[in-house]
């Protein structure tokens, strides 16, 4: 199986019911990440503990206390060795092919700092299977001056 030059961030806090669905969603992306690096941000739910059951090739469970999400994902980056870093929450799903169409982009436009995509909220009841058989609509992508113009 082939992966990608990418890691995956995935910030956790008292998201412990939603978490195995989306790096279920991960662990199906082919091709697949380099690494899925998980930053439990002082969760005070079972979430740690249903990461630290999964045998996902890559998968790294990192502590801290609690600092927030964008600590969370800071200490995520720092602990990534790939060159691309994608940011997935953990109450959040990835269809198929997400990464890999992240990633071709990162790749055409390599002076792009930020590569980011359109999301769809659904509710809470959906499920990884849902998130599976979902297509994904392509678009061609856009150039902005700023994350928010672009999107």
């Amino acid at each position: 199986m082939s992966t990608l030059a990418a890691s995956v961030v995935v910030p956790l806090y008292n998201t412990g019911r939603f978490v195995e669905a989306a790096l279920d969603t991960v662990a199906a992306q082919l091709p697949s990440a380099a690494e899925v690096i998980i930053v439990d941000d002082g969760s005070t739910d079972d979430g740690p503990t249903r990461v630290a059951r999964r045998t996902d090739s890559g998968l790294r469970l990192i502590g801290q206390l609690n600092q927030g999400v964008a600590a969370a994902r800071n200490a995520g980056l720092r602990a990534a060795t790939q060159p691309l870093v994608a940011f997935l929450d953990a109450d959040d799903l990835w269809c198929p092919g997400h990464l890999g169409r992240l990633v071709a982009v990162a790749e055409r436009f390599p002076e792009a700092a930020v590569v980011g995509a359109r999301f769809r909220p659904v509710p809470a009841t959906v499920t990884a299977r849902d998130a599976a058989a979902d297509p994904v609509l392509a678009a061609p992508p856009r150039r902005g001056g700023n994350v928010a113009e672009a999107a």
